[in-house]
């Protein structure tokens, strides 16, 4: 099973992966959104500014350097978060698997979009039951 971020689409096709792969099932986010959006935006903000240890992270400062910044139009959701601290914190190292544990370990589970997680849920379930171990 492949599970793919929506930014990632492309690359996805340009390897032909569709063709060379017919029988594995892939699971694409919709909208062009990245794993990192299955979680609310909050969450995702306090643990990375958990991670890097400052109170100026924060969903708010984003948001409103967002609206001056001059990023491309379909930029993905965590590229836009790594341009703002590029600018604004660029002595932070942006771990993306790391916030994302964190995020995770923080958040109410009943916060998280699982629509595309219970696909995949679905998918291996459907697979191991074709194929027992």
């Amino acid at each position: 099973i492949i599970f793919v971020d929506g930014d990632r689409i492309r690359q996805v096709r340009q390897q032909r992966v569709f063709e060379e792969h017919p029988d594995v099932p892939i699971i694409i986010l919709e909208n062009m959104s990245e794993f990192e959006e299955i979680i609310p935006q909050e969450a995702y903000f306090r643990a990375l500014s958990e991670i890097a240890g400052s109170n100026n992270i924060t969903l708010v400062s984003f948001s409103e350097w967002e609206q001056t910044a001059t990023l491309p139009s379909r930029i993905a959701f965590t590229k836009r978060i790594d341009r703002w601290l590029q600018e604004t914190a660029p002595d932070f190292i942006y771990d993306k698997p790391d916030v994302m544990k964190k995020a995770i370990e923080l958040i109410n589970l009943d916060d998280v979009k699982l629509e595309q997680i219970k696909q995949l849920v679905d998918k291996m379930t459907s697979i191991l039951n074709d194929n027992p171990i």
